[in-house]
């Protein structure tokens, strides 16, 4: 059913691909190298229909290619041909086509206190016992498994996928750190896995603003070199803000933001600690340590307070939200016994999927709700859910804001908004927050 309904609207795919280009990138990819029965194109739709819910075969690809776009090819060639390394480069090269398509030179601005807010995660996939020499992960004399970390830098201003890393569990997100690519004026968020003194004095350099938690064993000077007991000076009010060097002999001067959390927050970051450490001892230092949230960043202590601070940082929930619908509508957390070059197929097209939806149809859905002043706000979580369900409705919601002829286009906006909005609560959303941060 979903494969039916995606390759019935395959003339999607002619509204974000030119057929031209994709037929190219096959010939210059070497994938084709004559005049076959399939084309890049077809290719491109029947991986993204497979590979989305991963319920068909091969067979059922064959199948549906043969019912819908007359074009009769046995599962063996298909597995063949998209089992092929020449694939695996052909997939890469139509998908960074694709987010180029998603960039509008002429969008209109407004006036941003950044450039780009660039967030940067990981997060951790089991993966078939097959694969473990290349992405090996755990193993004792009991059981091996294999891992691989997905590294994501997503721009909160735009939606759009900057950075995509598909690595063995052994490179971490220290190691990950050189795959962002930030530029002036831009402000990068992440986690304290991340921290590390080299990048945060090129940011300084280069006038990239940045906002990193700070490790439990860091140690900190003050602008003389001089040693500060950060423990004491914690110790003396609820909320510190201080100015810190990371070395006592170089390094530039940073802003330290610390506040005291709740006792309730303090114990689960203890349990968590000792769960991670695995027996080991933990200093007395790292466990006062958790009881204080500790922001390191170049923003200014004068036009900046702890609030701001972390009202900024807490926007890193995004992209634990799309770690999250991938997991959950994409199953990106199943997968089944592959090789590594589908193993690669997959992830970039479930990935591809999800920011097919937010930038062709979760901003300007949330662009039309604004003009049309509708209380309703729109989940992206929720967004995700329901047009993986529904192929169809994914189809003609991007031909809708393409701004191309739908036949139910009257119904498209209530049924999004009646399935896809938040449900009523007190709380800000992610988007009323953003808003407050970046247009007040």
């Amino acid at each position: 059913m979903y494969y039916y309904c995606f390759m019935a609207n395959s003339n999607i795919f002619s509204t974000l691909f030119n057929k031209n280009i994709i037929n190219q990138l096959a010939h210059s990819s070497g994938l084709i190298e004559r005049k076959r029965k399939v084309n890049g194109l077809d290719l491109i739709v029947s991986v993204f229909a497979s590979v989305a819910k991963q319920m068909p075969s091969y067979n059922v690809v064959s199948c549906m290619l043969y019912t819908h776009q007359n074009i009769d090819i046995s599962r063996q060639r298909l597995h063949k041909i998209i089992s092929s390394d020449k694939f695996a480069i052909f997939f890469k090269e139509v998908i960074n086509h694709l987010w180029q398509l998603q960039v509008d030179p002429s969008r209109e601005t407004r006036k941003r206190k950044f450039n780009r807010v660039l967030l940067q995660d990981s997060t951790i996939l089991q993966l078939p016992k097959r694969l473990f020499q290349q992405y090996s992960g755990a193993s004792n004399a009991a059981v091996s498994v294999a891992n691989c970390r997905i590294q994501l830098c997503i721009d909160l201003m735009t939606n759009l996928l900057q950075t995509l890393g598909i690595d063995s569990y052994s490179v971490n997100d220290l190691k990950a750190r050189h795959y962002l690519k930030p530029q002036k004026g831009d402000l990068v968020i992440r986690d304290r896995g991340y921290f590390a003194l080299d990048q945060l004095i090129n940011f300084v350099k280069e006038r990239v603003h940045f906002i990193v938690r700070s490790k439990s064993n860091n140690k900190f000077y003050d602008r003389f070199g001089k040693p500060i007991n950060l423990h004491k000076v914690l110790s003396k009010r609820k909320t510190t803000v201080l100015e810190v060097r990371l070395s006592c002999n170089k390094g530039p001067l940073l802003t330290l933001f610390a506040q005291k959390v709740s006792p309730e927050i303090a114990a689960e970051r203890c349990r968590a600690a000792k769960l991670s450490s695995k027996g080991r001892m933990i200093s007395k230092q790292t466990m006062e340590q958790l009881q204080w949230s500790i922001f390191l960043t170049d923003l200014d202590s004068k036009t900046n307070e702890f609030k701001d601070i972390w009202q900024l940082y807490s926007l890193r929930w995004r992209i634990e939200i799309l770690f999250k619908a991938l997991k959950t509508h994409l199953h990106l957390d199943s997968i089944h016994n592959v090789s590594s070059n589908q193993l690669h197929i997959i992830i970039h097209a479930r990935i591809a999927i999800v920011f097919l939806i937010t930038s062709c149809v979760y901003n300007p859905l949330q662009a039309k709700i604004e003009r049309d002043k509708h209380e309703k706000k729109i989940s992206l979580f929720k967004l995700i859910g329901v047009l993986i369900l529904d192929f169809n409705l994914l189809a003609n919601a991007i031909l809708y804001f393409r701004k191309s002829c739908t036949k139910k286009e009257n119904l498209l906006i209530p049924k999004l908004i009646k399935h896809a909005s938040y449900d009523s609560r007190t709380r800000k959303n992610f988007k009323e927050s953003f808003d407050d941060i970046f247009l007040s």
